[in-house]
């Protein structure tokens, strides 16, 4: 049992979930499992925090629905980053594919050689841009999602790696 008087957010454990049955009725099943095996009461949840998937926090039959019959007072906050990459990729539908992919073969060009990643790495610092780095991959799925979108708006010369890296 947690006991404590002020508010907190805390990982209790791992649930395991049949990949079979994944609807929210099953998700706050476990759920429900999980707050009465700790001995919190469902009533002392304040909010959610999830991606935007229609079984998390959907209108019909969610997790949320039934977070909300039992928690009218909760609040829902959806992830900034999954949001962020649903707007990103439906903006990319409207570049022409020459855009996609002269971006995708420039970021290509510049992480396949040392050399040239070191020198954008010091392109980054002398323009205030420089940010720890991140794994190539993770690197190239920035670019590619957040760096094809502001390519539309570009609001200065930097703005792609400002965005992107």
């Amino acid at each position: 049992m947690i006991s404590s008087t002020k508010p907190r957010t805390a990982l209790l454990e791992l649930v395991d979930v049949d990949a079979h049955d994944c609807s929210g009725e099953a998700l706050w099943m476990k759920f429900v499992e999980c707050l009465t095996k700790h001995q919190i009461p469902i009533t002392n949840i304040l909010g959610l925090a999830s991606d935007n998937a229609a079984v998390m926090v959907g209108n019909n039959n969610s997790f949320w629905t039934r977070l909300l019959a039992v928690c009218p007072w909760a609040v829902k906050l959806s992830c900034i980053c999954h949001t962020s990459a649903l707007i990103s990729k439906s903006a990319c539908k409207a570049l022409p594919t020459f855009v996609q992919a002269h971006l995708r073969s420039l970021l290509t060009y510049i992480s396949a050689s040392p050399k040239r990643t070191a020198e954008l790495t010091d392109f980054e610092v002398c323009a205030g841009t420089f940010q720890s780095r991140e794994t190539q991959v993770e690197r190239r799925d920035i670019l590619y999602r957040h760096g094809l979108a502001t390519a539309l708006y570009p609001e200065s010369p930097c703005s792609l790696i400002k965005y992107a890296l």
